[in-house]
């Protein structure tokens, strides 16, 4: 989390770290923060610390998000597979 002046500016939830994988999900900026570099330093700075402990990052993405899809290809993520997600009541 980066907060500034008590308004986030930067999160991201790690959701699980084994030493072969770290698992990220709701990675966020501020919306009046997008396209200043604040993302992707936060994201790069996170995935150097996360990487000495864990061989790899996984993420998800909607893949219509095509925004979100170019931030994490610029921070070096790369396309792995396809999932579909299935809600049960």
């Amino acid at each position: 989390v980066w907060l500034q002046d008590n308004r986030l500016i930067f999160k991201a939830d790690v959701v699980s770290e084994t030493p072969e994988v770290s698992y990220l999900e709701g990675v966020h900026v501020h919306a009046e923060e997008r396209r200043q570099g604040y993302g992707l330093r936060c994201l790069t700075a996170l995935s150097s610390i996360l990487l000495q402990s864990s061989h790899s990052i996984c993420l998800t993405v909607n893949e219509r998000n095509q925004q979100a899809l170019k931030f994490y290809e610029k921070a070096g993520y790369q396309f792995h597979s396809d999932y579909e997600t299935i809600y049960l009541r």
